[in-house]
């Protein structure tokens, strides 16, 4: 119950959402560890952890009681197990105001660090269509942010094969390729890797080539992490992915806490000479290299999913759509100041982050008017969309309990 509960403070105090207007929620489908069915202190379900049918009608029975009692709530989806995150969203999110944190903000929230990365190298966003993405880490995290980055090159003009084709994607065993891939494991691949795990158009590379074949052979010019492995990234490949990566290279170890870093900020800037453009899951002290300063950033799902919510509820909205998702993830990276990024940051300093959230709400309302998803009437008669998101936020300024009265 903590998690949902740490993320609805933050809508509070980092999206402005009014606490009274928050729900934290824990769906219970029972549990197969024998430790916790012993444990006489466990106040969950002592059963047999649900699966398939049984498991997905717990779950609409949840979401139809919502949306009854609340029909304008927006559900925000967190920590579902990979197995059943990206079909239980594909089942929901054309019907219902919803979205899942863990693949949809995570890979806006990705997108957003790429395209200030790029603004850092002196590229436009423009330029994210002819990038080169290494993914390490297929689960849900890993291919909601492969499928954010590629969803974003469809927006500014690639064809989706064409997007798709720019991702090497990377789980325990080696890269995800068709070429080498047994069919009962091509089977049990879930269609959104399979539809990154077609043949690539790199000579050699098959299923199961190492990180460091892939960046010698595909030569990518971003690497993520989210694999939870820390310390995966090496020197060796480190430094090999800088010098073929043809420009200055951008590495995001993304997985937390700290210690499951693919690696950290120290070794990044050292093994390439502090060419480098980094920003990571977990938080990490600025760097010191050759008398030189670097700020690091810290890509965090909170620059973006406040802002999401606080949108896409306040201008009640229909659904959340991919367009919103992108807009969000642009407004994030605009937010990111000159002098921020003089210092060699990639995400705003967190003490704008309400300010961040405003700008994010705009740009999802904005987008979502576009495609005809507002229902607000005050939005649909023409109000000013920024105006109206300052007058609907959240602020804990309390009238004081006791008033003192002056004079006589």
């Amino acid at each position: 119950m903590g998690i949902p509960i740490g993320k609805l403070a933050l809508y509070c105090a980092a999206g402005g959402v009014a606490p009274h207007r928050v729900l934290p929620v824990v769906i219970d489908v029972g549990t197969n560890n024998r430790s916790l069915i012993d444990d006489p202190y466990y106040l969950g379900l002592k059963s047999p952890r649900l699966t398939g049918g049984a498991y997905t009608a717990v779950v609409d029975e949840f979401v139809a009681a919502i949306r009854n009692r609340y029909p304008k709530c927006l559900i925000q989806f967190e920590d579902f197990e990979s197995s059943v995150a990206q079909p239980l969203l594909d089942r929901y999110r054309d019907d219902v105001l919803c979205f899942n944190d863990d693949v949809q903000g995570t890979g806006a929230t990705v997108l957003a660090g790429a395209l200030a990365c790029l603004r850092q190298t002196g590229q436009a966003p423009a330029d994210l269509r002819n990038q080169r993405v290494l993914v390490v880490g297929a689960g849900s995290a890993g291919v909601g942010v492969a499928t954010a980055l590629a969803d974003g090159m469809v927006e500014i003009g690639a064809a989706p094969a064409d997007a798709a084709a720019k991702f090497y994607i990377a789980d325990a065993d080696g890269l995800l390729a068709r070429d080498g891939m047994a069919d009962d494991e091509w089977a049990s691949l879930v269609p959104e890797q399979r539809h990154f795990a077609k043949s690539h158009d790199v000579a050699g590379l098959k299923r199961g080539a190492s990180l460091l074949e892939i960046v010698e052979k595909a030569k990518p010019t971003i690497l993520l992490g989210l694999s939870t492995v820390g310390g995966l990234f090496t020197e060796d490949l480190v430094r090999a992915f800088h010098a073929n990566c043809g420009g200055r290279p951008i590495v995001m170890p993304l997985s937390n806490p700290t210690a499951n870093a693919e690696c950290n900020a120290s070794d990044a800037y050292a093994w390439t000479g502090g060419d480098v453009v980094f920003a990571s899951g977990s938080p990490f002290d600025p760097v010191v290299l050759d008398g030189k300063t670097y700020q690091t950033s810290q890509c965090n799902n909170m620059f973006v999913f406040p802002g999401i919510g606080l949108g896409a509820s306040l201008a009640e909205c229909t659904v959340v759509s991919d367009a919103m998702l992108h807009a969000a993830a642009l407004a994030c990276s605009e937010s990111v100041s000159d002098e921020e990024m003089a210092r060699g940051q990639v995400f705003p300093s967190v003490n704008r982050i309400r300010e961040v959230s405003r700008n994010v709400a705009v740009a999802v309302i904005e987008s979502a008017l576009e495609d005809g998803l507002v229902t607000h009437p005050k939005i649909l008669a023409g109000a000013d969309v920024r105006t109206f998101v300052a007058r609907k936020s959240y602020f804990p300024a309390y009238v004081p309990i006791v008033r003192e009265i002056y004079g006589a």
